[in-house]
């Protein structure tokens, strides 16, 4: 399932999308849940690159 949501997320930037915080955060989630810390890490590094501001929810979910 959170493979799906990374072609979601690919989609959109490739229709010129920009993805929001909540867009992220569910990124972030699935990868962390799903076992994969450092895709979610990853999906950290892509929202601050892209100019976007993590919430609490964001550092929440990051896996420790």
């Amino acid at each position: 399932m959170i493979e799906e949501a990374g072609k979601m997320y690919e989609e959109l930037l490739l229709k010129g999308l920009e993805p929001n915080v909540f867009t992220y955060n569910a990124l972030i989630r699935g990868y962390s849940m799903s076992g994969n810390p450092d895709r979610a890490y990853a999906a950290y590094e892509k929202m601050m690159a892209g100019g976007c501001s993590p919430n609490t929810r964001t550092f929440a979910q990051l896996p420790n």
